[in-house]
């Protein structure tokens, strides 16, 4: 044991062998610091496997979501055919309808 006498008071300190003992102690209970090449191995290989496996969910996502876009597009398209087909059967019934006015009026000629 190591003392030191200062003004009155008495201080005691370890010795050398009591830190050597201590740290010893302290140092087998706490983890090392650094990782062994097995244990980065396997942490690496760990987060291989997870991004392999997000990857391929987000490939999934994706798929289903250009199908769903691919079926949206689809039914749009349908839709505006028929619209297309209904503006033509309308605009051909007014071009009749027109006509038919023109006929049931009352002649310039007629009217004299």
């Amino acid at each position: 044991m190591i003392q030191f006498k200062e003004e009155n008071e008495t201080f005691s300190g370890p010795n050398n062998q009591e830190i050597d003992q201590t740290q010893n102690a302290t140092s087998n209970a706490k983890r090392p610091r650094g990782r062994t090449p097995a244990d980065k191995e396997h942490r690496s290989l760990k987060r291989l496997l997870r991004n392999r496996v997000s990857a391929q969910q987000a490939r999934e996502r994706k798929k289903v979501y250009v199908s769903d876009l691919e079926s949206r597009a689809n039914e749009l398209q349908n839709n505006n055919d028929e619209l297309e087909e209904k503006i033509s059967t309308l605009m051909n019934e007014n071009t009749m309808l027109r006509k038919m006015l023109i006929n049931t009026r009352p002649k310039p000629d007629d009217h004299h």
